[in-house]
C-alpha cells in the first residue's frame, strides 16, 4: 500500500512553504517579510494586527488569546494544552515522535539520526506486532469516553482498525527513506 495523503501531496501541486508558529510568534517582523516577498506583495503593518474576523481565540485550555502570544509554544513538551492533566503519556509521547521525525528534521527541531529512526520504528513495528490490539494511551482514554457517549464497541474497533491500516505503511515508508513525500520546504527567516 502506498502513502497517499493530501496534505503531503499539496506540495506537489500547489506551491507551498511552511512556517513554524515559533517563527511568526518570536520572529514576527522578519518571518511576516519572509512570507509576503514569497507571496509577491507588499508588507504591511496591518499584518501584525489581531482581528480573527474580531472575534476572541480560544483554547481548552487559554481564553481570549492575543495573535502573536508565545504561551502555548512556551509549555513543556509533550503537554497537549496548558493544563496539567492534559498531557500525553511516556509512550504515546514515544510513539509521535517516531510519527513525526520526519517533520521534527525537516523543520529543524532535531538532527538526522539513522540509528535513532531505525530502532524506534523497529520498537514500534515489535509493539504492533506483539498485539494486534495494541492501543496507543490516548486511544484508551478515547476509548472509554467513546463508551460513555454511547458509541458502540465494534463502531470504535472499526475507527482504531482504520488508524492501523494508516499507521502500518507510514512506518514502512518511514523505514526505508526516514521521511514522508511532497514535505514542503521551510520557509527560511
Amino acid at each position: 500500500m502506498s502513502i497517499n495523503c493530501s496534505f503531503m501531496l499539496f506540495n506537489n501541486i500547489i506551491p507551498s512553504k511552511v512556517i513554524r508558529l515559533e517563527d511568526i510568534k518570536k520572529n514576527t517582523n522578519n518571518t511576516l517579510h519572509k512570507l509576503c516577498e514569497w507571496f509577491g506583495v507588499d508588507y504591511s503593518e496591518t499584518l501584525k494586527q489581531e482581528t480573527f474576523g474580531n472575534r476572541k481565540f480560544n483554547t481548552p485550555s487559554q481564553q481570549n488569546i492575543k495573535s502573536f502570544n508565545t504561551e502555548n509554544i512556551d509549555r513543556k513538551i509533550g503537554s497537549l494544552y496548558a493544563d496539567k492533566h492534559q498531557h500525553l503519556s511516556e509512550r504515546d509521547y514515544r510513539i509521535l515522535n517516531i510519527l513525526s521525525y520526519p517533520l521534527s528534521v525537516k523543520y529543524n527541531y532535531q538532527k538526522t539520526d539513522s540509528d535513532f529512526i531505525k530502532s524506534e520504528i523497529k520498537y514500534l513495528k515489535n509493539e504492533l506486532s506483539k498485539n494486534e490490539n495494541y492501543l496507543f494511551d490516548y486511544e484508551i482514554n478515547l476509548q472509554q469516553q467513546l463508551k460513555k457517549e454511547g458509541i458502540s464497541e465494534d463502531e470504535i474497533y472499526n475507527i482504531q482498525k482504520n488508524f492501523r491500516c494508516l499507521l502500518l505503511p507510514f512506518l514502512d515508508y518511514l523505514e526505508k527513506y526516514q521521511t514522508y513525500p511532497g514535505l514542503a520546504e521551510l520557509l527560511e527567516v
